[in-house]
């Protein structure tokens, strides 16, 4: 009996480092102990293995010391951000750059995806008019380097804008690992960065503060308990298409990741080759838990077939939103500031 429930608490700890797009099973065990989401199962941590994504997706470099305390009291006073890319290739939407923008006091990220490095400074703008309003909280400093607008530390010393590139350096290294273990075409990119900045508003733990981003910002604890596998195989209900009595309702699809607009999930549908949003999605993850899955499905010969890494470059003048039918692929929005995301 002992070892059947070791088995289980194994297994149920790789199925949750996965759904938090393979967060650290140091950072996993405290959420799990501390009592700092709802929806998250009571389990015994268990790393019994290593998992080759992340091996392959993160690495250690030397990092300068953190300071002890914060000299930062409230949300908004001062913001991070920085620009990474261009990306070799474009996302579904045509993007290339991505602008990570992280609060000194939450450490709460948004993620804005564009076509051109040029678009930054006008995102900036809507960004922080968006959460001045959203919260009634002023933005009084930002702090960044020389490649987007607002130059206030040295070009070539990322040191003195620690904060943003590390907050790069994470996304990338967790999004790289989400390609990984996925094995999607690289146009994917966005998705993963996108999913990885979501779950991460919920997952990791402030060091002084002892609490995630959400709840900082929120002031109310996160609820993880729709959290899914990224990738994972997913039937969603099929209300676009006129079908007899005896027609499938759901199509297959592939789970990339969550809504930044409404309580919905976002599927890539495989045979309308573009990305729906939905609540009426089933996920199948147990064809995702085990390290030893191929891609010998169907489905995924038929997704890895698509010439998604040959997407058409947008036009100089092209629409800064990065969309495709019936849905943006890659919203050009903060992944957690959701309508309803309550």
């Amino acid at each position: 009996m002992q070892c059947f429930f070791t088995k289980s608490q194994t297994n149920l700890s790789w199925i949750w480092h996965k759904r938090f797009s393979h967060l650290n099973f140091k950072n996993l065990s405290k959420i799990s102990n501390q009592d700092l989401v709802r929806g998250l199962p009571k389990f015994s941590v268990v790393k019994d293995k290593m998992c080759s994504a992340c091996e392959q997706g993160k690495q250690t470099k030397s990092s300068f010391k953190p300071k002890s305390c914060s000299s930062i009291s409230v949300p908004l006073h001062l913001l991070h951000m920085d620009l990474f890319g261009p990306i070799h290739v474009r996302s579904l939407g045509g993007n290339k750059y991505t602008l990570v923008v992280v609060d000194e006091f939450t450490r709460f990220t948004w993620v804005v995806f564009q076509k051109k490095k040029s678009h930054a400074a006008q995102e900036i703008i809507s960004l922080i008019r968006k959460n001045e309003t959203l919260t009634g909280l002023k933005v009084k400093q930002l702090r960044s380097d020389h490649g987007i607008g607002q130059n206030f530390s040295a070009p070539r010393t990322p040191q003195q804008n620690g904060v943003a590139e590390r907050k790069n350096r994470t996304l990338i290294e967790a999004g790289r690992t989400l390609m990984i273990h996925a094995g999607l075409p690289m146009s994917f990119w966005a998705e993963a960065v996108n999913t990885t900045c979501f779950t991460q508003h919920r997952s990791l733990i402030h060091r002084i503060h002892k609490k995630t981003p959400y709840e900082m910002l929120k002031d109310r604890k996160p609820d993880v308990s729709f959290f899914h596998v990224f990738r994972c195989i997913c039937y969603i209900l099929n209300q676009r298409d006129p079908r007899s009595k005896f027609e499938p309702k759901a199509d297959k699809g592939i789970f990339v990741g969550y809504s930044s607009i409404s309580k919905a999930f976002r599927v890539f549908h495989v045979n309308r080759q573009c990305i729906e949003e939905s609540t009426h999605v089933k996920f199948d993850e147990e064809s995702y838990t085990d390290e030893k899955v191929t891609h010998s499905s169907s489905i995924f010969q038929e997704l890895l077939s698509c010439p998604f890494d040959e997407v058409p470059p947008a036009g100089d003048e092209a629409d800064s939103s990065d969309s495709i039918v019936p849905v943006p692929c890659s919203l050009n929005q903060d992944t957690a500031t959701r309508s309803a995301d309550n």
